[in-house]
């Protein structure tokens, strides 16, 4: 049996105030039933003209007809973004939350706050978004935060769709990376060998691990004998204090260090015995952190960024943040040979793609490397103990080895 289509009527409305004769054009239509008492739910529509009224009818009718239809609401943008904030990000990690937060807070409800939920249009996140004096990278942030919210809006039936998908953002422009080379990093290590946090800080430029997993990370997750450390949490600071947290990733990855980071854990757990030794009763390290002070806390990001400064400084090298130690092994890594898959695997990335996108530039001497290699090869003359005919193996990777 074919559905019956939706149907409406439209109607002339006066009222007397005052002496006064106000008029105005009113449709009402009905948009399905009770599902509790069969009653049928029927909406009204109001409008100064007869036109502008059939005109909203009609988008109504069709809306309910193509199954697209939303019952009026009245709620505001400002006042969903607070429900979504408060009940919908159940799964994300505090800082992400805290971050979200701040965003709605300082960003959007002061400037579109006030528009309602369902009216929501292209244009008025367009407008937004271009009235915004900050950088694209900004920007694309606060985009990310509102298509989720709006997201969730549609997938509750408040929207029919969400209007952030067809914004268009501006370009955002790829910071450079800073840094270091071989020789660089060799200073780096010989002026770390005389700060108190030459331990973390050589473990994070040998593994490319963030700070925080290097913070977070406890002796449960470290087998000195084998030579492995696992990455499965990360120290994260929170209004209310520092807490362990999931790594950024969501999942966590087993590292093989060289001998020199699993030199730096080693020099850790001697540094800890003699503490505790020398402060046994003041001395708590109940966490297991690997990384502490003489009293067994956890170390700080920003005493951790203060050592980092002030070794770059003693090196007389360039003033690069804290992060560009990840940077410097990744890049190291590659260049050395390792493949893309492992050094993805070893940095925590999502995919390997997005490694190849961070550090494409790392791999240009890669490039020119092997043209050379192939050149030589062509070129080479071709007799008994040199010819491709006689597919001789290539000789394994050599890695670097231990840096001194």
């Amino acid at each position: 049996m074919p559905r019956r289509s939706a149907s409406g009527s439209i109607r002339k409305k006066t009222k007397t105030v005052n002496g006064k004769i106000y008029s105005w054009w009113e449709a009402r239509y009905t948009t399905g039933s009770d599902p509790g008492t069969g009653k049928q739910l029927q909406r009204t529509i109001t409008g100064k003209t007869q036109k502008e009224v059939a005109q909203k009818l009609r988008d109504a009718l069709h809306s309910i007809d193509t199954g697209t239809y939303r019952a009026p609401d009245k709620t505001s943008l400002s006042k969903w973004l607070k429900t979504w904030s408060e009940e919908y990000l159940v799964n994300q990690k505090p800082l992400t939350v805290q971050t979200y937060k701040r965003i709605i807070e300082n960003h959007i409800t002061p400037a579109i706050g006030s528009l309602a939920l369902q009216s929501l249009k292209v244009d008025d996140l367009q407008k937004f978004y271009n009235g915004l004096t900050l950088s694209p990278k900004t920007i694309k942030n606060i985009h990310g935060v509102l298509h989720k919210a709006l997201s969730q809006a549609n997938r509750n039936g408040i929207l029919a769709a969400n209007p952030a998908d067809h914004v268009i953002l501006p370009k955002v422009q790829k910071p450079d990376i800073s840094v270091l080379d071989l020789s660089q990093i060799r200073a780096y290590l010989a002026a770390a060998k005389s700060d108190p946090y030459c331990d973390i800080l050589t473990f994070i430029l040998l593994t490319g691990c963030r700070r925080g997993e290097a913070l977070g990370l406890c002796w449960d997750c470290v087998d000195l004998s084998a030579g492995t450390v696992h990455i499965c949490r990360q120290l994260q600071q929170l209004p209310t204090g520092y807490s362990l947290q999931s790594p950024k990733s969501g999942k966590g990855r087993v590292l093989f260090p060289s001998p020199s980071a699993m030199a730096a854990l080693s020099h850790a757990l001697e540094f800890q015995a003699a503490a505790k030794k020398s402060n046994p009763d003041v001395y708590d390290n109940q966490q297991g952190y690997v990384f502490t002070n003489a009293l067994g806390g956890h170390l700080t990001r920003s005493a951790l960024d203060r050592h980092h400064k002030a070794i770059l400084a003693a090196a007389s090298l360039p003033d690069i943040r804290l992060h560009d130690l990840r940077h410097s092994y990744a890049v190291l890594s590659l260049t050395a040979g390792d493949d893309i898959k492992t050094v993805q695997d070893n940095l925590g990335h999502a995919t390997a793609s997005f490694t190849l996108d961070v550090y494409a530039h790392a791999l240009a001497s890669t490039k020119r490397s092997a043209s050379s290699r192939l050149e030589s090869l062509l070129t080479a003359p071709e007799d008994e103990n040199n010819s491709p005919s006689e597919n001789k193996k290539p000789s394994p990777n050599k890695g670097e080895g231990d840096l001194k």
